[in-house]
């Protein structure tokens, strides 16, 4: 292959590419993606602390010192005391609380007489997973107190004042202290739509590829690409996928630079670069494995779908489902997303 055919393959590909729409399509979509979840995510930064309310139908020691107890904020939780049952009621019904702990009246007669049941009234919406962490931080507090009046009991000490002077030195130690802990960073979950965006391009990156192998499909049809002599048919092809994929390049480089989940540029570059030749093998296979241009067409849409699915776009749902962590290794865009 002489300079002169490839320049003019060259100017050819790049002159279709840029009349192509679908091109000039992807090259608004790609930035406005970035830019948009980018905006999300920095909205999403400051998350609302989530309010849950505790309240007593009475009095009495046990209920105060598990309210002492609990009032003041976590890590993104507020326990806030709230007298007032209907309004505890109204704010978990319309999202304003995430759920209300209602301590039930005499609870340190309840202790004394050995009633396990029914001492704390739940208020929650159906399907609140956040509920069951705290309701471990409730039962803390509670069974602190709980175990606080009750052993004295069960054990028959005439002197409780010695043992609940002991009781508060050994419950204020580091031993048991408790905490509530993220599984994710801070810098994770304010990035995760950033990550999206990113994620995002590898598939539109990789729909692009295949439209340009339904292009392929279809100028073969028509007899409309120039005579290519045997020996360079292969050189041809690699150069017909590779040149779109290229110019998209820069504006996917661009893209990712803009979100704060990129490695540096050069990492980036080359991680880029590497996908578009990854996509150039699966175009050059595909091309020569499928003849029929509405066969890849109606992969498109099918392929997206899975991709999103399985590949972790905007949720890794590996996590409840393990076998999807083995199938995304079969999807091309997973590896842009790494």
């Amino acid at each position: 292959m002489n300079m002169r055919i490839l320049k003019s393959w060259l100017h050819i590909l790049i002159k279709k590419t840029l009349l192509n729409k679908a091109f000039i399509a992807l090259l608004l979509i790609i930035p406005v993606i970035s830019v948009c979840l980018g905006k999300f995510s920095a909205m999403s930064e400051e998350e609302p602390t989530a309010t849950i309310y505790i309240s007593a139908r009475s009095s009495d020691e046990v209920s105060d010192a598990v309210i002492e107890d609990l009032i003041g904020e976590y890590d993104g939780y507020s326990f806030v005391y709230e007298e007032d049952e209907d309004k505890i009621l109204h704010d978990v019904r319309n999202h304003t609380a995430l759920c209300g702990y209602i301590l039930e009246k005499n609870q340190t007669e309840r202790i004394a007489d050995g009633k396990l049941k029914g001492n704390i009234i739940l208020v929650e919406r159906i399907g609140n997973l956040q509920t069951d962490v705290v309701n471990e931080v409730v039962f803390s507090a509670y069974y602190k107190e709980y175990t606080k009046y009750y052993t004295p009991i069960y054990l028959g000490l005439g002197d409780t004042d010695t043992f609940n002077k002991n009781f508060d030195r050994l419950t204020s130690s580091t031993l048991l202290n408790y905490t509530i802990e993220k599984l994710s960073t801070d810098d994770e979950a304010d990035n995760a739509l950033e990550r999206s965006a990113h994620n995002l391009v590898g598939i539109i990156m990789f729909l692009f590829a295949m439209l340009n192998i339904s292009d392929f499909i279809l100028e073969k049809e028509h007899n409309l690409l120039y005579p290519i002599n045997p020996k360079n048919r292969l050189a041809f092809r690699c150069i017909y996928f590779a040149v779109p994929l290229m110019m998209l390049s820069p504006f996917a480089l661009i893209g990712t630079m803009l979100q704060n989940v990129n490695d540096g540029f050069l990492f980036e570059l080359l991680h880029i670069l590497l996908y578009d030749l990854l996509l150039v093998i699966i175009c050059l296979v595909l091309s020569v494995v499928i003849k029929k241009r509405h066969i890849i067409i109606g992969m498109l849409p099918i392929l997206t779908i899975i991709y999103i699915v399985i590949c972790p776009v905007f949720e890794d749902l590996s996590t409840y489902l393990p076998i999807i962590g083995i199938l995304r290794y079969l999807c091309p865009p997973f590896y842009y997303m790494l």
